[in-house]
């Protein structure tokens, strides 16, 4: 039984916190002066945003960044990558007066990590949030606890492989044995499990070991159960030892357990500190043991009699049931004949039958009867025997089960006698009378069915009733009787039944489930009624019904009062008024309804002289709008001729009301149009003769319709214009005569000139005039002369042309090529800049698309830019400025490419349509040449300061591995020598802990060898690139099982500089790395290859791989990144979750220069 604790261990020094005592924290720096200033541990201050605001020297000192170097990070820029995220978010989290710790890693200028211990208090004023961090620097213990985690995981896989429970349980502080029992049971409560392995964790529900460590015992174990005390305390008393004591717990789901504990207490100086022990489940075996007695109490409590009995049939068990069924006691039949007290009557066999049915097959199941001797009464049970046998098939002897069914067998004879009279009164009945057994087998008709079917009742018994049924609903009859008749449910049917005479007649059957008192099914007992005819009229009237239902007018029937006695569905939509609300209320209350031409005198006039009446009505809706109607009132006789009710039968007209409004509605349209248009309108003889003057002429020159009416249309134009509106006159009446068609002559004959005309108040003013010759109309047989006031148009355009004259004269002075395009994209001008810089001249370029121009163009980066990813064309598609695009150009005229900072700008007309655009192009040439070389002497600058870093970095590594193999190395391995002579003088007892010394020294001295391997490969400088990288695959292949395969079959090393090798056996062991930490791979292939140009690197595993797309670079990728970039190279990583990793790296042999003139 683990014992567990619960708490959370504290490190001195203590946080200390920099808000004591500050009321308000309004941005004033005192406080974090105070602090600055001050020997505290290492502390710093962070906003909400992580931004740090302050660091005080310890901080700077253990960091080594200077304050202002600390002031532009935030707090995650100091973290390694694996604690950025996580830390972020706690922090995000922290409430004030909710101080809490955790250990983070930090990452010094220097790449060296550090592990520290951070406390954090978190302050809020008003918007304000700030967080005090204390870091205590535990990197050299965490290194300890390391080494002895080795050690301790050796134990460890002794505990986690054991197949019982094993853990250990650590009181929160060591008790005195001399305590109370009491005192020391309360402290284990509180203990907390400190070790288990994945077995003990299992019992309890969990999967691991590691998710139990930490729990307290007394949430684990049921501490109310008495017997849980008990253990403990004998436990306690037992000298703190316990061997098989049983305990109740549950396990995290709360579920119930029981386990078997073994335990032993740690006692160290008189204290109980720690418990260790190991269980085992014995769940199972509790719960076996609780079902045996629930079993045995069942067969003792159930009321059917249960026995077990030997081969001689002699009982060995013998329930309460059987004692009160047999009156015979346990004590007077076990091991006895039952047959001595009682006389045993088979019913329909023998007893010799019954037995050798069971040794036949196994089993009997009947009824038997006897004299019970208590009562004398006669009982009758329901029996079963079954025989029992071994697992070698040999009989054991027999379970006897009895139901007494006493009182059925008595409820079956009165039944009996009942039926016998009911058969009397149902052969009598006007109806069919059956019965049905529980079996669904006919064992009753009476003679009406007989009669009715042809069938006699022997000819039926035993029969389904379903051969009687049409062949057309037998299926969906059956279904139906059947779903009642399982769940014992009355039911009623109505179908087709055949006759005796072969004829198949409606009928309705009526079936009732028989029970006895007991409940006991008996079958069911029915009527079956004939109602051929009655279904014969409905079927009939439903005809009817579904005719008016379908029919497209509306149809009511009234009384003849008019209140409503049915209507059809088209009738509730005129009406909007369901059947049931409308019945019984007056027809003409039920909606808003009107006569269209007649009155309600008329109507019943017609009714009363000749029994019907049709006219239009109208119905106003509830929306406000009117339906129209042909209504038909027709009075409906009976068979001795009189009146019975009213038939109204409404058929819609609402389109063809509605038509005829239209018509008058644009009659009248037209009319007003005319006479209130803006455009004034004359008919015109062919010489000229005004003949008529319409009303809205006065709206453009003032007259009246008498001042024009007979004179001629040249008398109101301007003398300059006379000859130009007759030659435009004449025109209109020579192309109406010579047009063949209709078509010609509407296409032909609209002529319009701009003229001047003369008002009434004697001004001349621009029109718009227009003929349209209807000589060729009868109707009209004139030219209609129409006049629009172009005034106003006239002195628009002519500013437009003096505002165009301006722009051009404007543009051509620009510094900036200015084009002018139309909403197509073609050239309509340019100014001189832009024809030069575009190698031509205005009239060259006029007419042309920008894309015939300039054909190709490149972007920044130097890819070709797609026609529609022009300025021009995003313009044109989107409607939207373009700004600030550059692009690269070849000119025909020129070699030399040209970069040109390209502006496009959409012009709108009045309706908001794209009318012109503006492009501006600036020539930015010599920018990007002097742009690119800064780039490449940046980038040149770059790589070398790159290179001094990592020379700088191998250096270090070369230094810090000589000094580990040198310097520690020797100390260690002299550390050995002196371990090894101590070891043959210690005594017995200590030799064990110096062999343990003398195993661990060694493996230091193995790792520190790797690690200043790792740090300075030895073989590198000595015997090239391939041997080392072979050199570290074969120190791999002592410790890891991988399969790694080198290619080098294609690699040149002589023309590698050593850089690029160290580059590559850098990159190759970071990545090997790699895959043993993360990949779980099988196999890697590494293949190297060059050329005269390029060398290539491809290294593949078997992985797990990753998702690129969500896993970031760590620090390993980011190295390979810097590295492969430093010789001007690049880095492909193909990888998917399961699907592996591969690397490619191309790397240009040599560093390259810095292009010249770029």
């Amino acid at each position: 039984m683990p014992i567990i604790l619960k708490g959370n261990l504290s490190i001195n020094p203590k946080p200390v916190s920099i808000f004591s005592g500050t009321k308000k924290y309004e941005g004033s720096s005192k406080p974090l002066v105070f602090f600055e200033s001050h020997p505290l541990p290492t502390i710093l201050v962070l906003r909400s945003n992580l931004k740090i605001v302050s660091a005080n020297k310890a901080a700077t000192a253990l960091l080594q960044l200077t304050a202002q170097e600390l002031l532009l990070r935030t707090f995650t820029d100091i973290l390694i990558p694996a604690d950025k995220v996580k830390t972020a978010a706690a922090l995000q989290r922290s409430k004030e007066g909710a101080p809490w710790n955790t250990i983070v890693q930090l990452q010094k200028t220097t790449q060296e990590i550090l592990t520290a211990d951070m406390h954090v208090q978190t302050l809020v004023h008003e918007a304000d949030v700030l967080h005090q961090i204390t870091l205590i620097d535990i990197t050299s213990r965490y290194a300890k606890q390391e080494q002895l985690a080795a050690t301790a995981k050796r134990y460890k896989g002794f505990i986690d492989q054991n197949s019982e429970g094993i853990f250990c349980q650590e009181l929160l502080e060591p008790m005195p044995v001399t305590a109370s029992v009491e005192a020391i049971l309360d402290a284990i409560k509180e203990s907390c499990l400190t070790e288990c392995n994945d077995a003990l964790a299992q019992m309890y529900g969990y999967e691991y070991g590691s998710q139990m460590v930490g729990l307290v015992t007394k949430n684990l174990v049921d501490f109310s159960d008495e017997a849980n005390i008990e253990y403990v305390k004998g436990f306690i008393t037992n000298d703190f030892k316990v061997v098989s004591a049983e305990s109740h717990e549950k396990d995290r789901f709360g579920n119930s357990v029981y386990f078997l504990n073994n335990a032993i207490g740690i006692v160290e100086n008189g204290f109980l500190k720690r418990i260790w022990g190991s269980q085992r489940d014995i769940t199972q075996v509790k719960e076996v043991e609780k079902k045996v007695r629930l079993l045995a109490d069942l067969v003792e409590q159930t009321s059917d009699v249960l026995t077990a009995a030997d081969l001689d049939f002699k009982p060995l068990t013998w329930n309460t049931a059987a004692e009160k069924v047999y009156g015979l006691s346990a004590q007077q039949v076990i091991g006895k004949n039952v047959r001595q007290y009682i006389d045993i009557h088979y019913h329909n066999t023998t007893r010799e039958e019954v037995r050798a049915q069971i040794l036949k097959e196994g089993g009997w199941r009947g009824e038997m009867s006897f004299i019970r001797p208590t009562d004398q009464k006669l009982v009758t049970l329901l029996t079963g025997f079954k025989l029992m046998k071994d697992d070698q098939d040999e009989p054991l002897g027999y379970i006897i089960s009895g139901t007494d069914i006493t009182e059925r067998k008595e409820a079956e004879l009165l039944l009996q006698e009942s039926e016998g009279r009911f058969r009397e009164l149902a052969d009598s009945a006007p109806v069919g009378i059956w019965m049905i057994s529980p079996e669904d087998k006919v064992v009753y008709v009476n003679r009406y069915l007989e009669k009715y079917t042809g069938y006699t009742t022997s000819e039926l018994l035993g029969s389904s009733w379903a051969n009687l049924i049409h062949p057309e609903q037998v299926k969906d009859i059956l279904v139906q009787f059947e779903a009642h008749f399982k769940k014992r449910l009355p039911v009623t049917v109505i179908y087709k039944l055949k006759r005796g005479d072969g004829q198949y007649r409606w009928v309705q059957d009526t079936g009732i489930p028989r029970f006895l008192e007991d409940g006991t099914f008996l079958g069911y007992i029915g009527s079956v009624i004939d109602i051929d005819d009655t279904k014969k009229k409905e079927e009939q009237l439903q005809y009817q019904a579904m005719v008016l239902e379908n029919v497209r007018d509306s149809i009511i029937v009234t009384d003849l009062e008019f209140s409503v006695l049915s209507m059809n569905k088209v009738a509730e939509e005129v009406y909007e008024c369901k059947e049931e609300e409308a019945i019984g209320r007056f027809c003409y209350d039920i909606a808003e309804s009107a006569l269209v031409s007649e009155t309600e005198e008329d109507v019943q006039k017609a009714l009363a002289e000749k029994g019907f009446w049709i006219g239009e009505t109208s119905i106003k809706n509830k929306k406000g709008e009117f339906r129209y109607f042909r209504k038909t009132i027709n009075c409906i006789y009976d068979e001795k001729g009189d009146r019975k009710s009213y038939l109204f039968i409404s058929h819609e007209i609402t389109d063809r009301k509605r038509a005829e409004e239209k018509v008058l509605q644009s009659e009248s349209f037209y009319r007003s149009l005319i006479a209130n248009s803006l455009d004034g309108m004359l008919l015109v003889d062919p010489d000229t003769t005004i003949r008529f003057v319409f009303p809205s002429i006065y709206n453009v020159l003032g007259y009246e319709s008498e001042d024009m009416l007979g004179k001629s249309a040249l008398d109101f134009v301007h003398p300059d214009d006379v000859a130009y509106a007759f030659s435009s006159f004449q025109d209109t009446i020579i192309k109406d005569v010579l047009s063949d068609t209709e078509d010609n002559k509407r296409a032909s004959d609209i002529q319009f000139v701009v003229i001047r005309v003369r008002k009434k108040n004697g001004n001349w003013t621009w029109c718009m005039v227009r003929g349209h010759s209807q000589l060729h109309n009868p109707h009209i047989n004139s030219i209609v002369i129409y006049l629009h006031d172009d005034s106003l148009r006239k002195k628009a355009n002519d500013a437009l042309a003096e505002s165009e004259e301006r722009f051009r004269h404007m543009i051509q002075d620009l510094q900036v090529g200015v084009i002018l395009q139309d909403e197509e994209g073609k050239v309509e001008m340019v100014n001189h800049l832009a024809a030069e810089l575009l190698g031509g001249s205005e009239e060259k370029l006029k007419g042309k698309f920008f894309l015939d121009i300039i054909p190709t163009a490149v972007d920044e980066q130097g890819n070709p830019v797609a026609p529609h990813d022009r300025p021009v064309a995003r313009v044109i598609k989107t409607g939207k400025p373009v700004r600030g695009i550059v692009l690269g150009i070849f000119m025909e005229h020129s070699s030399e490419q040209k970069w040109m900072m390209v502006d496009v700008n959409p012009i709108f007309n009045e309706e908001g349509k794209l009318f012109h655009i503006i492009t501006s192009l600036t020539d930015i040439t010599q920018r990007k040449k002097l742009e690119n070389k800064l780039r490449f002497e940046e980038i040149y600058h770059q790589r070398l300061l790159a290179q001094a870093t990592i020379d700088g970095q191998e250096k270090e590594r070369r230094e810090i591995g000589k000094e580990l193999h040198d310097n520690i190395g020797q100390q260690l391995t002299t550390t050995k020598l002196y371990l090894d002579l101590a070891k043959s003088t210690v005594n017995a007892e200590s030799q064990e802990m110096v062999g343990l010394a003398l195993r661990s020294v060694s493996d230091v001295i193995n790792e520190i060898r790797d690690i200043s391997r790792s740090l300075m490969p030895p073989t590198l400088g000595d015997l090239g690139l391939v041997e080392s990288i072979s050199d570290l695959i074969e120190t791999l292949a002592r410790t890891q099982t991988l399969e790694i395969k080198l290619d080098d079959s294609r690699f040149n090393e002589a023309k590698v500089p050593d850089n690029q090798k160290l580059m590559l056996f850098r990159i190759i062991q970071e990545q090997l790395n790699n895959v043993v930490k993360h990949a779980r791979a099988q196999q890697v292939e590494i293949t190297l290859e060059n050329n005269a140009s390029a060398i290539f690197l491809k290294f593949a595993d078997d992985g797990i791989g990753f998702d690129l797309a969500r896993v970031r670079k760590g620090l390993g990728l980011a190295n390979i990144q810097n590295r492969v970039e430093l010789f001007a190279g690049r880095v492909e990583i193909i990888t998917a979750e399961g699907q592996g990793c591969i690397i490619k790296v191309t790397v240009p042999i040599g560093l390259p220069n810095l292009p010249q003139n770029q």
